[in-house]
């Protein structure tokens, strides 16, 4: 009798073990689970992250043709490679101006003079005489319109207008096939750089800040 109480207890044992075997095993499953989700939790929200800094899938220039001039949309992928540009948020992310947008703001551009006539006036005081960009003609210049996001998270449409009555670098074709960014010399007389607040409905210079 005391050996199949004996027996008993042992099997009783052996199946304590076992369960606790068992649920050990298990919390440790849950534990790997639970870190296999987090770190793919993880790189999912990077890779949204990733992609939104592109917001949209335009991925070609286009071109608008106006009666005396011509606006260039860049593409936001093409900005995004270009993002080293330092002035521009890499970091919150590119868009691609729609058509409405630029053709609103065209429309607007004669009323930026007070902009435009104390464009780099602190920074560049007797380089003035030579500057070439007049309100009053901004329906004659070409120009490249690019968007991003700023660090309050307003889009913004960057602006640069370029007159070519003297083009001695073939720049008109150049600005049709990517961003043309460049300072000293023709730039800084016949390039002005402006940008339009979407939320505000304002405008500003790059160059003020």
């Amino acid at each position: 009798m005391e050996k199949t109480h004996s027996l008993s207890r042992d099997y009783v044992w052996q199946r304590n073990v076992t369960s606790n075997s068992a649920a050990l095993i298990m919390k440790d499953i849950c534990k790997i689970f639970l870190i296999f989700l987090f770190f793919t939790s993880c790189s999912k929200k990077s890779e949204k992250v990733e992609t939104e800094k592109v917001l949209d899938t335009v991925s070609k220039i286009k071109i608008i043709k106006f009666d005396k001039s011509i606006a260039v949309i860049l593409p936001s992928a093409l900005m995004w490679k270009r993002g080293w540009i330092n002035q521009y948020s890499r970091e919150r992310g590119f868009f691609t101006p729609n058509e409405e947008t630029i053709k609103y703001i065209e429309k607007k551009l004669p009323e930026t003079s007070a902009i435009i006539d104390n464009y780099r006036k602190e920074d560049l005081p007797g380089w003035r005489k030579f500057f070439k960009i007049y309100a009053k003609d901004t329906n004659l210049y070409d120009k490249q319109y690019f968007g991003y996001i700023n660090s309050k998270r307003d889009s913004i449409v960057a602006i640069t207008l370029f007159n070519f009555e003297s083009d001695p670098f073939k720049m008109r074709e150049r600005i049709q096939k990517k961003y043309v960014s460049m300072s000293d010399g023709w730039f800084d007389s016949n390039t002005c750089m402006l940008e339009y607040n979407k939320q505000s409905k304002k405008f500003s210079s790059p160059m003020a800040e």
